[in-house]
């Protein structure tokens, strides 16, 4: 038992494995080569970081300190545990996984090519994503854009403020980058409204070179029958109109759900083909769609 007067802190068992697979004899080299050589702007990041499995990439980013000495001032540093699950809901080792388990997602749908040309994240928070993409997106070749205050706020207090540009909730065309490889946005499509969300992924698509890739998260219908929000009703009324959106306090962020036939439709009507669907871990009310930018461009 803790010495009387104590509190326990929990184990974190997740950052634990991380910590084991990236303190193994089989990485160390690599990560002390990235100590010695990686550059301050970061430019020969996926040079050196080609061969470290995401999970041991992301526990470098988690803890710099521990693996690093001279490149730890490089990198980014994680927000503090309450704001982590105050923007998140989770902190820590789950929060890493999570991360990773989308960037393994995002890397299979983006395919061979889809990670070396210019890459958009649309809502990127405070970066929790784009960190762990630099070991395969050239620092230079990765735009992120998010439209609150807060998250730009965040990313400045761990170093990463430099790397979020912020943008309207309806994206400004001249902000997104032409000729993408990828763009993506993991969580931004799930709060604002059916104006808004037609009017960006037009934009989006628009930016996409040839065989470019999308891929969005959503929620499905049934999000409204969680237990926090227990409305039947607006399952209902999701699958009549495609969509639906409860207004928040902000103008064109709520949230928001969408009808498996709807988000099909809205994604072909913009030019993309081989529509497909991916469910997300541990959360069956998310699913995330994805297309690939068809050789014409609609009108």
């Amino acid at each position: 038992m803790p010495p009387r007067g104590k509190q326990q802190v929990p184990k974190d068992e997740a950052l634990e494995g991380l910590r084991w697979i990236a303190g193994s004899a089989l990485f160390r080299p690599l990560i002390l080569r990235l100590d010695d050589e990686l550059a301050p702007d970061l430019s020969n990041l996926p040079e050196l970081a080609e061969f470290l499995p995401l999970p041991v990439w992301a526990a470098v980013l988690a803890e710099p300190g521990r693996y690093l000495i001279r490149a730890q001032e490089f990198l980014p540093r994680m927000p503090d545990e309450e704001t982590q699950i105050s923007t998140t809901g989770v902190s820590g080792g789950p929060l890493l996984i999570e991360a990773i388990r989308y960037c393994e997602l995002l890397d299979s749908i983006a395919g061979a090519d889809g990670l070396k040309g210019s890459v958009l994240e649309f809502g990127a928070g405070w970066g929790r994503l784009g960190r762990l993409l630099l070991r395969s997106v050239p620092v230079n070749d990765l735009t992120s854009l998010d439209p609150l205050r807060r998250s730009l706020e965040i990313a400045e207090s761990s170093q990463w403020g430099s790397r979020i540009v912020r943008c309207k909730v309806r994206l400004d065309a001249a902000q997104v980058p032409k000729e993408l490889s990828l763009a993506f946005a993991s969580q931004l499509f799930m709060r604002i409204s059916p104006e808004a969300f037609i009017h960006n992924l037009r934009v989006l698509a628009d930016a996409l070179v040839p065989g470019g890739r999308l891929m969005i998260g959503v929620r499905i219908p049934e999000f409204w029958l969680l237990p926090d929000r227990s409305a039947p009703d607006l399952v209902a009324k999701t699958m009549d109109e495609g969509i639906w959106h409860e207004p928040g306090k902000f103008a064109d962020l709520g949230e928001t759900a969408v009808s498996m036939e709807w988000m099909k439709e809205r994604l072909m009507s913009v030019g993309l083909e081989r529509v497909a669907v991916h469910w997300e871990p541990g959360q069956p009310h998310i699913v995330h769609w994805s297309g690939i930018r068809t050789a014409e461009q609609l009108p």
